[in-house]
């Protein structure tokens, strides 16, 4: 589309609005609302192509296919696209941003329900660059659309799956041979998710640093020892509600992820005294622990952590009812424990 004559008039001059230059009329398109820069670009082309250099980045709040396949026109060099909340869009609308954005390193598609695996292909065929992926809820996907990703997207980085309860063991041992750069994975509440599972998931992503298996229930300590020793790298690890892991698990855990800062055990009453030594012993820069309605610990355990993890600056022991004043007095007062 040619400029407006009254914009063209305005380019001539050198009081012209566009005179102060590509960046900063960049910049002023950064701040806008996602329509009213569209309202702009109509009206000029110099608008519309400073309009697709600089706009790499959306989040959309009501969009359908058919308005996917508009912004993927529009917008070719776009890298992260936020569709949270989009409940219409479907498969068609991820081929439209397939074709149309190929630079996409970041997509967000939680509560996208109507999405299923054949989404996954299309991103998988178009979007080689995708890093990060939020697929929370899209309850549609199975590991045939995890196949797909690890087909064609080998630069991921970050995939949600919480709340997809079709995913089992077969998808993610293709993303662990297919996406070896893999460092963070959440895998809340996927409840057919299971030691073969973590397993498979284990043998090839070596580089895994934050695992998030909250409410994973078929989950043991068999599971979580081949996860911690073939991970060495993991920081971070949240096993809420995992009520199979005993100390045994966190013995495994101690000896292979000496880099742990971050643990989230909230609910693992099986866990005791022994399980709390032995992280003292070998995962000496913890930060942070979960320890709500761990019901078996004791002052005993308190004081392991307090010589074994000086870095520790934040303790949850909400429904530790076996915890005296004697157990929290091991920490200095700098330590936030919350009770």
């Amino acid at each position: 589309m040619d400029c407006d004559p009254r914009c063209q008039k305005n380019l001539k001059s050198d009081t012209s609005v566009l005179s102060v230059g590509k960046d900063i009329w960049g910049d002023i398109l950064l701040l806008l609302p996602i329509e009213d820069v569209g309202r702009l670009a109509r009206v000029c082309k110099e608008l519309n192509n400073i309009k697709k250099e600089k706009i790499t980045s959306i989040r959309v709040g009501k969009i359908s296919d058919e308005g996917l396949k508009t912004l993927s026109k529009g917008y070719p060099y776009l890298t992260k696209i936020k569709l949270r909340h989009c409940y219409w869009i479907t498969d068609k609308g991820l081929q439209f941003l397939s074709k149309g954005c190929p630079s996409l390193t970041v997509i967000n598609l939680q509560f996208c329900k109507r999405i299923t695996d054949k989404g996954l292909q299309f991103l998988s065929e178009g979007c080689h660059s995708l890093k990060e992926i939020n697929l929370w809820q899209c309850q549609q996907i199975t590991d045939k659309g995890l196949q797909s990703l690890s087909e064609g997207c080998h630069s991921l980085t970050n995939i949600d799956l919480s709340w997809v309860h079709k995913i089992a063991g077969v998808g993610l041992q293709a993303l662990s041979k297919g996406c070896p750069s893999l460092t963070k994975i959440k895998l809340y509440a996927c409840d057919q998710f299971t030691d073969k599972g973590l397993q498979a998931l284990s043998e090839e992503c070596r580089s895994l640093t934050d695992i998030n298996l909250a409410h994973c229930k078929k989950i043991t300590d068999e599971g979580v020892q081949y996860l911690f020793t073939r991970c060495p790298s993991l920081t971070i690890i949240n096993l809420f509600s995992c009520f199979r892991i005993t100390d045994k698990g966190l013995q495994a855990l101690s000896k292979g992820c000496h880099s742990l800062t971050k643990i989230n055990l909230s609910w693992c009453n099986k866990i005791t005294d022994v399980g709390l030594q032995a992280l003292s012993k070998g995962c000496l820069f913890l930060v942070a622990i979960d320890l709500n309605s761990c019901h078996q610990i004791t002052d005993v355990g308190l004081q392991a952590l307090s010589r074994g993890c000086p870095s520790l600056i934040n303790i949850e022991l909400s429904k530790c009812n076996r915890i005296t004043n004697e157990g929290l007095e091991a920490f200095p007062k700098s330590v936030q424990i919350w009770k």
